[in-house]
């Protein structure tokens, strides 16, 4: 970077994280208006762009183009999910470091694509194909074993958004519809909507956290995760996971290997992958941290902020020695998920005392504000608030979390009409 304060474009999310840790960088914020409302306050940007949800990228890239003119950017930053592609295909344009080339983001978004690099590779062997119509959906589970269960989802989405569990025996229409209904945050300006189709892969669950820089992949914690069965939202979250050592290294090296294979060199990475009876096999890769505060849980446990780390990386610092001298904790972060009885109106949240009561590590946060509508569960945006809770192993962590969280207890209000408050109206 030159002898003047850095000047970066943030895209996305992390709208506080360089104020936090960098705070003499100057930093532009490009994000959606319906992302507005996750952030509190803008006022320490240089300025900030707030675009249309379909809003071309090409558009916005000319924008940024123009800004960059009069007041040039060193780097690019996407520290979270939205925009990552918008992200990539800007410092691409302008020639910029700070996020993974556009080729490779392509490339992780599209789950067919990159479940074909690596298979190509020779690192992976789940297939995931396209399908158009139920038809082709169910020549496809049709032609399986008959009890054999598959995974209909997105091509390109993100948290829990329209996937399903499908056998020959469901409602494929269905599963098809729910998943070409959803938009993706993740890259709005292409053909989003396809819907893949892959086996569904039974074992425990785990996200790995890493960090590259220079082809150097650094693995800095695994999470065990706990998701819904039916609509596999994740329910919860350990961090270190409860695994033996053995397997958590068969785990660490497999997503190493799948990062290289995949191009991946430069960026923190979110890795969701299953531990099947044939050994780790991926669900996705995320140039990112990870989110349902994934990210902070990790840095306690592994000694390393990563968040900062990521942030130097964009800027251009050396971390790894950082990452290789980092000393772990030796305690245990878990996060539970509190979900909606039925859907209606949040009115508030009861029990915070009782369920604080139990231990000071015990933090409970709502996740919708009061007078916002919620559903039953069917995605990440369903869950209505979320407990943390600190312990000396992942059991102690997970147990206190769950037991704060039904300790809570959700006032529902019953929505009222259009038509009825229109009724009622003065």
């Amino acid at each position: 970077m030159s002898g003047r304060p850095s000047h970066v474009l943030l895209v996305g999310g992390g709208n506080g994280a360089f104020l936090a840790h960098r705070p003499e960088t100057r930093t532009t914020f490009v994000t959606s208006r319906e992302l507005l409302t996750w952030f509190g306050s803008l006022g320490h940007h240089a300025r900030v762009l707030a675009i249309q949800g379909d809003e071309p990228d090409d558009l916005v890239v000319e924008m940024v183009r123009t800004i960059h003119a009069v007041d040039p950017f060193d780097a690019v930053a996407c520290l979270g999910e939205p925009l990552t592609v918008l992200a990539a295909r800007i410092a691409t344009a302008l020639d910029l470091p700070g996020v993974p080339p556009l080729s490779v983001v392509r490339r992780i978004v599209d789950k067919e694509s990159m479940r074909t690099h690596l298979a190509e590779a020779g690192v992976e062997t789940v297939r995931a194909r396209t399908v158009e119509n139920p038809a082709e959906l169910a020549a496809i589970v049709g032609a399986g074993h008959p009890e054999a269960a598959w995974i209909v989802k997105p091509a390109a989405g993100c948290g829990s958004l329209g996937v399903s569990k499908v056998t020959r025996d469901s409602d494929l229409e269905a599963a098809l519809r729910r998943a070409s209904d959803q938009e993706s945050p993740i890259d709005p300006d292409r053909a989003n909507r396809r819907v893949i189709v892959e086996p569904f892969l039974s074992g425990p669950q785990f996200s790995v956290e890493s960090i590259s820089q220079h082809g150097v992949t650094s693995v800095l914690a695994i999470t065990q995760k706990f998701s819904h069965p039916e609509t596999f939202v994740e329910l919860g979250h350990v961090v270190p996971a409860q695994i033996p050592d053995a397997e958590a290294e068969v785990v660490r090296s497999y997503v190493v290997r799948m990062l290289d294979a995949l191009g991946f060199t430069d960026g923190p990475a979110h890795t969701e992958v299953v531990l099947t009876s044939d050994g780790p096999r991926i669900v996705e890769v995320n140039a990112r941290l990870g989110g349902d505060d994934i990210g902070q849980m990790a840095s306690i446990v592994s000694g390393v902020d990563l968040s900062a780390a990521s942030i130097d990386l964009v800027l251009g610092e050396p971390v790894q020695e950082r990452l290789r001298n980092a000393a772990p904790s030796g305690t245990s972060e878990a996060i539970w998920f509190v979900t909606a009885p039925e859907a209606g109106i949040f009115a508030g949240l009861d029990g915070v005392e009782d369920a604080q009561a139990l231990g000071p590590s015990v933090e409970v946060t709502a996740l919708v504000q009061v007078g916002a509508p919620v559903e039953l569960l069917s995605d990440s945006g369903s869950r209505v608030a979320q407990v943390r809770a600190s312990a000396a192993s992942a059991e102690e962590a997970v147990s206190l979390a769950q037991r704060a969280a039904w300790k809570l207890n959700l006032r529902i209000a019953k929505r009222v009409p259009a038509e009825v408050g229109a009724e009622h109206a003065i």
